[in-house]
């Protein structure tokens, strides 16, 4: 692990944690998706590029059940 490699790690495990993205929209949450596949395509490390894949596609199911969750249909305020 490089020393590079730490803030992504450290932000991934807060925000796992914390559960801080719950209010967040869906568009929000597939922005935050594709920002992490754009880093993995140049992480150095493995771990560290499965672990930015496992949590894209965790805040893309998240928006996908926040849009499914709405009462307008499919539409976050």
């Amino acid at each position: 692990m490089s020393i590079l490699d730490l803030p992504i790690v450290a932000t991934l495990a807060m925000r796992r944690r914390s559960g801080s993205m719950a209010m967040e929209a869906p568009d929000d949450l597939r922005s935050r998706a594709i920002r992490y596949r754009r880093i993995k395509a140049i992480a150095p490390e493995t771990w560290l590029q499965e672990a930015l894949e496992a949590e894209a596609v965790r805040l893309e199911q998240e928006a996908d059940a926040a849009e499914g969750d709405s009462s307008d249909g499919g539409r976050w305020c």
